[in-house]
């Protein structure tokens, strides 16, 4: 799971092996902001030489694995993959958390993957930005994550409003797939991507059938 979306997955009862945050910003926390301190300390997290200093303080420092931003040679960076930042003034990094997630899998031998939540755009019920809130044991859904909001161009493709900026994002992961050798991807999200198998969303989450 990425930094945005590891709040529904744990409200939805799935907890991530490892969660990615590629945002440099001091508002990432927030984002963990509903999770216990011992629950922070779970988590195995991937994160990049340059961000933000609060957010390596909320995990556990033995969890945490670091990518040098600044080294064009690392495994991180192949398949000409980018994300942009700006305080350094390159694209020195990968595009996108699910294009980090990609990666790490199939260097881990995992050859069949399932996209869960790679709609790429904003329709009815998107789970991408919401936020949880405690409810005793439980979570309840009672916002969306404003750093989420997306003020690029607007496009409706398959039915779907997408912008310029997840345009790219969708581009950059089936690029990815598509250059790893074996690797097969079953697409679970009802959105823009046309280019894999289909699989429904809760068959494979909640093993229902």
């Amino acid at each position: 799971a990425g930094n945005s979306t590891v709040n529904p997955c744990v409200a939805n009862g799935r907890w991530p092996d490892w969660v990615a945050v590629l945002d440099a910003d001091e508002y990432v926390p927030t984002q963990f902001e509903w999770f216990s301190e011992e629950e922070k300390q779970r988590f195995n997290v991937i994160l990049p030489t340059y961000i933000h200093p609060t957010v390596p303080k909320m995990f556990n420092p033995e969890l945490i694995w670091w990518f040098n931003v600044y080294n064009p040679e690392h495994w991180f960076f192949k398949y000409s993959l980018h994300y942009l930042y700006p305080g350094i003034g390159g694209l020195l990094a990968a595009s996108c958390n699910p294009g980090l997630m990609i990666r790490l899998s199939y260097w881990m031998g995992i050859r069949k993957i399932y996209l869960l939540g790679t709609d790429f755009g904003f329709p009815d019920g998107k789970e991408r930005c919401s936020i949880y809130d405690r409810d005793g044991a439980g979570w309840v859904k009672t916002d969306y994550d404003e750093f989420c909001k997306d003020n690029s161009e607007r496009r409706v493709i398959n039915g779907i409003e997408t912008t310029l900026k997840l345009r790219f994002s969708h581009s950059a992961i089936t690029g990815i797939v598509k250059s790893l050798e074996g690797l097969e991807a079953i697409d679970c999200s009802n959105g823009i991507m046309t280019e894999f198998p289909k699989m429904n969303f809760k068959e494979v989450v909640h093993g229902s059938s």
